[in-house]
């Protein structure tokens, strides 16, 4: 299933990294490979911490104090991973995180449907 929201991520995003941000498509595809991955990381681990901040993660009503932090944690990993792996200089890491984390965050919630069921089951697959 994130495999299927990183493909409706990559139709939002990929001309207007391409054009604006100036990535190449290989690049595109990298960076959406790292969004999902920070977005599982940062957020099984916030999981461990806190088991019922699932329910709050997907809640079709918007973040919470709780959740917008780990949003951010979200954010920060992966404009981290976006300069270490792709070597992209902050301000393009910037915006690339801003043009494909709201879409990937929005794809979560949407998918997830206010299951905190099928929220963990997205975020614990196995790629």
């Amino acid at each position: 299933m994130m495999k299927h929201i990183e493909g409706e991520v990559k139709q939002f995003v990929t001309k207007d990294l391409i054009t604006r941000v100036g990535l190449t498509e290989a690049q595109v595809d990298r960076s959406i490979g790292l969004a999902s991955q920070a977005t599982r990381k940062v957020i099984n681990e916030s999981i461990a911490r806190t088991p019922d901040l699932t329910r709050q993660l997907v809640d079709k009503q918007g973040p919470t104090p709780g959740t917008k932090e780990v949003w951010e944690h979200v954010g920060s990993t992966y404009a981290n991973s976006l300069t270490k792996e792709l070597g992209l200089d902050a301000a393009k890491a910037a915006q690339v995180k801003d043009a494909v984390l709201p879409k990937m965050s929005a794809g979560i919630i949407e998918h997830a449907n206010g299951s905190e069921e099928k929220a963990r089951a997205l975020l614990t697959e196995v790629r």
